[in-house]
């Protein structure tokens, strides 16, 4: 019997081919090739690349697994799929599930490519590896995952979709979403690992334990994994007490994380929304941190014992019901620069808490927080924030134990604003829209050039700006990389329209963004994907082949996390 995805279409275009027949695989080694012609192949048992021998595995093929049994690989796994025609690895039965693929000590540069792994179950006793890992499992292994799909895989105790230990696999151009982990993990689980994760959506996975449940999207212990272009928005972990890090949960790790976007990630009763740090020290930069909740503390950020650096963020819109809605800081020191906090809420204690901590702040942006005061300070004197606009927040500015002379406006900076002797500023940032998360500067806005004149300069060669995105001098909006970045979400009218054949669609994202960009015809059925992926914040491109349709009317929308908007198109041939 033909792959059901295939089948249809092998009937319409090709009624007199040949029916492709079930290939049946039973238990031990497998090598060779695996071709469409003999797909499905039906797997009875559990199958092992040995070190020696490789497997590949053409477009087109299902493997589907007849029980919950293992895929063990030592050797090379080649899976190469394509844009039109992936490789789908599943179950006979989802809820019994297989036991996903496992590279133990494998060669390097084993690829998945256009591949589907689904409805993988880890199962076994508690700390035993047979409970990590659901759709993938990796140890001592670096495979390369390239535009592929983990859904619906589900692990024991750690990693829902993939668990990583002592290994460094790439995974690019990947969707890692609705998968989840008894303990810790929800998406995946990094152990001792420096992976590194580029232009993934990892959404909606969920991790939950009582008491123990941490990282809903991303789990990193003693791991040091590059974090870019990644949209981690909508995981979760359970509503104990204790639990943390909906987005990502990061022990005694230091990952870079790049031009993310983190949205709408939760925690229970626990601490760290978006981002956890326990004895941690990241570097976060260039990244949206925006509607994540913890009802504890630190719906943003929440960091204990750790030194993050922090530049060019946005921290917005999070809430917290008691400490720290944007930033909780538990002993210890971070460096903030360049960052947006703005609109976080907090009930108890400030859009930022300091407990027992050391920090330094600079150019950056505390405004329009809601709740209990913006910036709030418990047994931590020593901290230091220059060059900042500090203003219009809920209950005070300030509130707790409050540095000497913080806050007091006593002197005027050089653009002849009145400041403290910090030189920090009490006037509003003049966003441009910040109800639509639109956090650039107008021109006339006291935070242009009112930055610290000795720290690095404005990619315009000016004093720098105060806040996540500076203004060009030209007043053309910027982001710190130097690129043009657009003021507002929107999509463009195409051109030309009408059109014959072919037209162009053109994109704007204020914020990185995982954006889907689709066709539709005017009884509403979906005729073309034309993008659904990340993208960076910026102005885009895409060229709509309209060949092989028929003349009349089509919508085009383009949705994000947070907007959608649509637009009439006609074509006529």
């Amino acid at each position: 019997m033909l792959g059901s995805r295939h089948l249809l279409w092998a009937v319409l275009l090709f009624p007199s081919a040949a029916i492709y027949a079930d290939t049946i695989i039973p238990p031990g080694p497998v090598s060779g090739t695996w071709t469409e012609t003999g797909s499905p192949y039906l797997i009875q048992g559990e199958i092992t690349i040995s070190s020696d021998s490789t497997l590949i595995i053409e477009p087109g093929v299902d493997v589907i697994f007849q029980g919950h049994y293992k895929f063990i690989v030592h050797g090379y796994l080649e899976a190469l799929g394509t844009a039109s025609d992936s490789i789908l690895f599943t179950a006979t039965n989802p809820d019994t599930g297989w036991h996903g693929i496992r590279f133990i000590d494998a060669s390097d540069s084993s690829q998945l490519r256009f591949c589907s792994v689904e409805y993988g179950k880890a199962s076994g006793p508690w700390n035993h590896p047979d409970s990590y890992g659901g759709g993938i499992f990796c140890t001592n292994s670096n495979p390369v995952f390239l535009h592929c799909v983990f859904q619906y895989n589900q692990a024991q105790q750690k990693g829902g979709a993939i668990y990583c230990q002592q290994s460094n696999p790439m995974i690019s151009y990947c969707t890692i979403g609705w998968n989840d982990a008894v303990s810790l993990g929800g998406g995946l689980f990094l152990e001792t690992s420096n992976a590194t994760i580029l232009n993934c959506a990892i959404r909606q996975n969920y991790a939950a334990y009582s008491g123990n449940g941490a990282g809903g999207g991303i789990y990193c212990e003693d791991a040091n994994p590059v974090i870019q272009n990644c949209d981690i928005s909508g995981n979760a972990t359970g509503s104990d007490f204790g639990i943390s890090g909906g987005g990502i949960f990061l022990y005694n790790s230091h990952p870079s994380i790049h031009n993310c976007s983190i949205f709408g990630n939760s925690v229970g009763f626990g601490y760290g929304g978006g981002i956890y740090c326990n004895g941690s020290n990241p570097t976060i930069d260039s990244t949206v941190i925006q509607d994540n909740i913890a009802w504890t503390a630190g719906a943003g950020i929440s960091t204990i014992g750790s030194n993050p650096i922090i530049t060019h963020c946005t921290i917005a819109n999070n809430i917290g019901c008691f400490y720290g809605s944007g930033i909780n800081v538990l002993a210890s020191n971070p460096t903030i620069s360049n960052c947006t906090i703005s609109g976080n809420e907090s009930n108890t204690s400030g859009s930022i808490y300091f407990h027992n901590s050391m920090a330094s702040i600079t150019n950056t942006i505390i405004s329009g927080n809601l709740g209990a005061g913006s910036v709030h300070f418990e047994d931590s004197s020593d901290i230091s924030i220059t060059y900042c606009d500090i203003t219009d927040n809920n209950g005070g500015n300030f509130t707790g134990n409050v540095p000497d002379s913080l806050g007091l406006i006593s002197i005027t900076n050089l653009n002849g604003d009145s400041c403290d002797i910090f030189f920090n500023i009490r006037m509003d940032p003049l966003f441009i829209a910040p109800e639509l998360g639109d956090y650039h500067l107008q021109s006339p806005s006291p935070c242009i050039d009112a930055g610290d004149p000795n720290s690095q300069h404005d990619p315009d060669s000016t004093v720098a700006d105060i806040g996540a995105f500076y203004f060009h001098q030209t007043g053309i909006h910027e982001n710190r990389a130097g690129h043009s970045i657009p003021t507002s979400f929107r999509l463009y009218q195409n051109y030309p329209n009408p059109f014959n054949s072919s037209t162009s669609i053109s994109f704007a994202l204020p914020v990185p963004s995982k954006a889907a960009l689709k066709i539709y015809d005017i009884t509403g059925r979906h005729v073309a994907i034309l993008f659904n992926g990340f993208h960076e914040a910026g102005t885009h491109n895409v060229i709509f082949d309209a060949s092989g349709l028929s003349s009349g009317v089509y919508f085009c929308q383009l949705k994000t996390y947070n907007n959608s908007a649509v637009t009439k198109m006609v074509l006529l041939k």
